[in-house]
């Protein structure tokens, strides 16, 4: 394939942009095929476990290297927050300002991608860690890992456009915490994978087909003590991935048991390495498809 590739571009340009185009095609469905190889592994261990603002006790928070971290964890995702800056670029950053998690002041929204490149994140020591793009981002995770973008702003169109761009649909999911947002983002291109939290609906169950026909991408997001059993069969039914957050008190080596016997498709929490040692301790035969016993 090489050789050929490598003679067409000899040819002329025409034929080097087939090459190319070629090229670009073959990357996305090695890429494809690899995720496809990573989510088959995960689902040996369900459920995947999503790493919150990545591997961010073992790295710098919403930076490649903890993107990194998680990859190397074997996560199935990485949760990462998103905003804009002053000149519209995307950037990983959980808060509004900078002062909690950079050397600098402010507010993220008033400085300019130069500006906030020359800072440091904290707790990055000697090796002066950076804020990333989102698009350094998306280049770190293709073929690796995928992606939770954290929205943290009012307008989804510069994050999703960006994913569009870079082709990146497959790996990527979208969580806004409007509905209009995720309209806004499906506007973009129905395919693209969201996020839809499910905390503030009723706990109980007849209203998830209804979600489902609005968002038929759409992951299903929930902290374990509002997921029902009812809940979680009918999700199950519709085959609708489900995430459980289990985040500040409820981030515990005994509820990502419960998570594991449930057979929730993803966890989140801040302490991957440990819950997936849990889950790959779990009998075999309670991990993945069973009726969530552990979910009252």
């Amino acid at each position: 394939m090489t050789e050929l590739l490598s003679c067409n571009k000899s040819k002329s340009p025409r034929a080097g942009r087939l090459s190319r185009s070629i090229r670009r095609r073959l990357s996305r469905f090695l890429a494809g095929m690899l995720l496809a190889a990573i989510a088959s592994a995960t689902a040996a261990s369900r459920p995947g476990v999503i790493a919150h603002r990545g591997a961010a006790l073992r790295a710098p928070e919403n930076t490649l290297a903890a993107i990194e971290e998680a990859i190397r964890l074997g996560c199935a995702m990485a949760e990462v927050d998103v905003r804009y800056t002053a000149d519209a670029q995307v950037i990983l950053m959980h808060d509004s300002t900078l002062d909690r998690s950079t050397n600098g002041t402010g507010p993220v929204e008033e400085m300019t991608l130069a500006e906030i490149a020359r800072l440091t994140v904290r707790g990055s020591g000697p090796a002066q860690v950076r804020v990333p793009t989102l698009r350094e981002a998306i280049t770190t995770a293709r073929g690796r890992i995928q992606l939770y973008l954290d929205l943290k702003v009012d307008d989804p169109l510069p994050a999703a456009r960006l994913v569009g761009e870079m082709q990146a649909e497959s790996f990527v999911f979208f969580r806004s915490v409007t509905i209009s947002g995720l309209d806004r983002i499906r506007s973009i291109d129905p395919r693209f994978r969201l996020l839809l939290d499910v905390h503030y609906l009723p706990a109980e169950a007849g209203y998830i087909p209804v979600l489902h026909g609005r968002f038929p991408t759409a992951a299903l997001s929930n902290s374990l003590e509002n997921w029902t059993e009812a809940l979680l069969r009918e999700a199950r039914a519709k085959g609708i991935a489900t995430i459980v957050n289990l985040l500040e008190k409820e981030d515990t080596p005994e509820n990502w048991r419960r998570a594991a016997v449930a057979g929730f498709d993803y966890l989140m929490t801040d302490y991957p390495a440990e819950a997936l040692e849990v889950i790959r301790e779990a009998p075999a035969a309670e991990t993945g498809g069973r009726s969530p016993a552990g979910v009252e």
